[in-house]
């Protein structure tokens, strides 16, 4: 059995190299561009660039879901949401409501985003204002479709919506 194995293995291994095609340089060959290093005459510079001027050319971050507005209580039910969240806008009633609500935010650790920022300005200096508390901006604009709410500021836990 142990021959028969053998002979085979060793009849397709010299097929094999019948086929064999040999590559050698004749040193004619250009050189190959180096995958790896970023052309410096791409209109994309990710590596090289400002992060300031990258974050700023992401606004204004203006949602047409998202109103300021007051509103009751609203019940939820996702036992799945580990932390809190709450939304504002760069305007002075979210600064308020946010300096009212400060020691629970921060004793949750509640995450923050920011919705209806015309500039990168207004949402360095609201992000200022309210330090250290953190906040991103975002449109959000998926997740009034899955709170059925779109009125801000609001502070979203796992049972309700609140202001």
């Amino acid at each position: 059995m142990k021959n028969i194995i053998f002979f085979l293995f060793s009849l397709i291994s010299f097929q094999s190299l019948s086929n064999t095609t040999v590559l050698y340089d004749t040193g004619k060959a250009t050189n190959i561009k180096n995958p790896f290093k970023v052309d410096s005459s791409s209109n994309i510079r990710v590596a090289n660039s400002d992060p300031i001027e990258v974050l700023s050319s992401q606004f204004p971050i203006i949602s047409d879901q998202w109103e300021l507005a007051t509103f009751s209580s609203k019940a939820i039910n996702f036992p799945d949401m580990v932390s809190p969240i709450f939304i504002v806008g760069c305007d002075p009633q979210s600064l308020d409501w946010v300096n009212f609500r400060k020691p629970l935010i921060e004793d949750k650790k509640a995450l923050g985003f920011v919705v209806n920022c015309p500039s990168y300005d207004d949402y360095y200096t609201f992000k200022s204002a309210i330090y250290p508390i953190v906040v991103q901006a975002a449109s959000l604009n998926k997740l009034t479709e899955i709170l059925s709410h779109n009125k801000y500021p609001a502070y979203i836990h796992s049972r309700a919506i609140e202001q």
